[in-house]
């Protein structure tokens, strides 16, 4: 599970490119993991460290990694509101129709 979630995190961040992911000027991205959900880096981040803690089995590890799941839970909560004002309206009619970390993902304007 972790060698899947790694390479899912990995593709997602190299899908929108080195400027987006750095949070400069860049496209909007809606193909590849992004057609399935809005935060496919921060999917495959969460599956990676849910399969750290179960291959560890360690009270530690889990801990950590419940620290880090609030954090990429709550990210995009912070960065859509740039990502509206960056995108506007582009933006607006992919977050109605594409949902935020996994889910059932709309037909609308497809």
């Amino acid at each position: 599970m972790p060698e899947v979630s790694g390479w899912i995190a990995s593709y997602a961040m190299g899908s929108i490119g080195h400027r987006a992911a750095l949070g400069l000027e860049a496209e909007l991205v809606t193909e590849g993991p992004y057609a399935i959900s809005r935060n496919p880096g921060y999917v495959g981040d969460l599956l990676l460290m849910i399969g750290y803690v179960v291959l560890t089995d360690s009270r530690l590890a889990a801990i950590v990694a419940a620290v880090g799941a609030i954090w990429f839970i709550l990210a995009p909560f912070a960065e859509e509101p740039w990502l509206e004002t960056q995108y506007g309206e582009a933006y607006r009619r992919y977050k109605e129709c594409h949902p935020r970390f996994l889910g059932v993902v709309s037909d609308v304007d497809r």
